[in-house]
């Protein structure tokens, strides 16, 4: 739009008919004296008028931009080109032109933010950043850059960026970078290419490569960042060796290992795990369990399952199938893992066959059952006087009685009542007998742990009667007190009463040291929380006062001529009853060896 003013008034003589285009108000509203300042932005009008005058004075011709508010509101650019026609007197009159310049100005501010936003981008950023023009010249660099290359800011700028790749590279980056400039979009290269670049001394590193198309001052440019990943590569590689030892390591293991997530999936199982269902580990990742173990196995772990998947560790002994079919027991144990928030992500699965465990423990039981076997034969033997004498006092009633009904026979007329009263004892006497040779038959029968309701109290009177005449002989006193309502056990009777003979027959000949003194021996039966406890007390010289000593081992005894062994079995037969067999010596004198058995769950104890 053009102008003429006074240039002393400032007030507009002319104004083009663009003006009301240019602000919206009518022309004649320009030749208002206060219209022109009172349209300039108020941010701007000081300076704005400051120049105005001080060029005006100087004379000649002058521009400046400066902020104009239109009639609605909108705020624009205008640049005052002018030119000063100058009297006798100063400056006389201006002329000149108001262009509308916002769009320009607007341009030219985002190119300025642009341009600020790529300095920020280079100096900030963590990586190495490089402007590259679409000749390859390099335009601008971070510190990075320069500490990463090796350049110094002089070199690098203006250098073509293929310095910065190994020669061997160059020719073909020339053709990349080419097809970049046709085709430019931001792309992440090195992820799954080994890129390299070369510092200043020539020596090579490995990098990843991010590249961007910008426009940068009205041109087409890439922004390359580069990071060095010499470090990660490093740990990548360690990472990877030792995953591989990891992986030899689990596959050397003896157990079964897997790991699934929360959906069940198989995520990784070593060779062992494969094995076990005849399957590479390759086909079965990525699979579910209830595929891999088959429904029924699945059905069974389901319940473990549930409960690692909940954060509770599960460890079970069971039976399951080999590969070949047979039943094979095993150890399993269900771990759960969690995240970083301890939420469970998934769980391992272990698997260990003990087989050989299974079988050296039967083989162990029965060694320990011949050998309970042999104690008990031993221990009979010991009692063969005692048995006989049990033996001979009811067979001698018989014949007595026999010899007696005979008489009352002969008689005239036969005594009949006498008779059936000798009959009678004859009968009794035979029950006496049969029951010791019942006895003695259980005691040397030799087979497996039995599963019984044994009556302790009971069982500890019969043992106690088979020894009554062994008792008498070696003039030893025997008591037996039993508590009321003493509950019934599970167990093998005959094991339990092998234990209270070797018992009692231990406390004989400890009480045969006790010089000058009648022995004198307590089996007592009682029940607490639980409990059923049998002990036998007597009033022998005790254990040996030495607290190295274990009398429970196997081959220690007190005795000249004992094996040590009666102790160690009649343990071992409690433990598997789920008791304990303990020794003390008395206070007063004597020694008491208690075996406490558990009450079956239901029972009062």
């Amino acid at each position: 739009m053009p102008w003429i003013a006074d240039a002393k008034t400032w007030c507009f003589t002319y104004v083009g008919p663009q003006a009301e285009e240019l602000l919206g108000f009518p022309v004649e509203d320009w030749y208002d004296p206060a219209f022109w300042t009172d349209r300039i932005h108020p941010d701007d009008r000081e300076e704005a008028v400051s120049t105005c005058m001080t060029l005006s004075e100087e004379g000649g011709n002058y521009e400046f931009a400066y902020r104009m508010t239109r009639s609605d509101g909108k705020v624009i650019w205008v640049n005052d080109i002018v030119t000063v026609d100058m009297g006798d007197s100063g400056p006389e009159r201006l002329r000149g032109f108001l262009i509308d310049i916002t769009e320009q100005k607007a341009a030219s501010e985002s190119a300025q933010e642009g341009y600020d936003r790529v300095q920020k981008l280079l100096h900030e950023a963590p990586d190495a950043m490089l402007s590259v023009r679409p000749d390859g010249t390099i335009a601008r660099f971070n510190k990075v850059a320069q500490e990463m290359f090796g350049f110094p800011e002089e070199e690098l700028l203006g250098t073509l960026v293929e310095r910065l790749i190994p020669e061997r590279f160059g020719w073909s980056h020339v053709r990349h970078r080419a097809g970049f400039a046709e085709r430019p979009s931001s792309r992440h290269m090195g992820k799954r290419l080994d890129l390299l670049a070369r510092r200043r001394d020539g020596s090579e590193f490995p990098v990843e490569v991010t590249l961007s198309p910008f426009e940068d001052q009205g041109g087409f440019h890439v922004i390359a960042a580069v990071r060095d990943v010499s470090d990660r590569r490093h740990v990548e590689a360690e990472l990877r060796a030792s995953e591989r030892l990891l992986r030899q390591m689990v596959n050397s293991l003896p157990a079964a290992i897997a790991l699934l997530d929360v959906d069940e999936c198989y995520r990784f199982v070593n060779t062992q795990y494969g094995d076990w269902f005849d399957l590479h580990p390759d086909q079965i990742v990525g699979r579910t369990a209830q595929d891999v173990m088959g429904e029924e196995a699945y059905k069974a772990a389901r319940p473990r399952i549930e409960g690692v998947l909940r954060g509770e560790n599960q460890h079970v002994e069971m039976g399951f199938p080999a590969p070949d079919g047979t039943p094979r027991p095993v150890e399993v144990a269900h771990i759960a893992q969690f995240d970083d928030e301890g939420v469970v992500s998934g769980y391992f699965v272990i698997v260990l066959d003990i087989s050989d465990r299974v079988n050296a423990q039967a083989a162990d039981r029965e060694h320990r059952e011949a050998l309970a076997h042999f104690s008990r034969v031993a221990t009979m033997g010991e009692l063969a006087a005692s048995i006989a004498h049990e033996l001979n006092q009811p067979l001698a009633a018989i014949t007595a009685n026999a010899q007696a009904a005979s008489r009352f026979l002969t008689k005239t007329p036969p005594d009949l009542t006498e008779v059936d009263g000798a009959l009678e004892d004859i009968a009794g006497d035979a029950k006496r007998a049969a029951k010791v040779i019942r006895q003695m038959r259980e005691l040397l029968r030799k087979g497996e742990r039995g599963e019984e309701v044994v009556d302790v109290v009971v069982l500890v009177e019969e043992t106690v009667q088979m020894l009554v005449s062994d008792a008498i002989a070696r003039d030893c006193e025997m008591i037996v007190e039993s508590e009321p309502d003493v509950p019934l056990l599970s167990g093998d009777p005959i094991q339990l009463k092998q234990v209270v003979l070797n018992l009692v027959m231990n406390a004989f000949d400890s009480v045969a040291e006790a010089d000058g003194v009648p022995g004198r021996l307590t089996i007592a039966t009682s029940s607490s929380n639980g409990w059923v406890e049998i002990s036998v007390s007597d009033n022998g010289p005790g254990f040996p006062d030495d607290a190295t000593t274990d009398f429970f081992a196997p081959f220690v005894t007190t005795k000249k001529e004992g094996l040590g062994m009666g102790l160690s079995i009649s343990r071992s037969i409690i433990e598997a009853h789920g008791g304990k067999l303990t020794a003390e010596t008395n206070p007063e004198g004597g020694a008491t060896l208690r075996v406490l058995l558990p009450v079956p769950s239901g029972d009062d104890g």
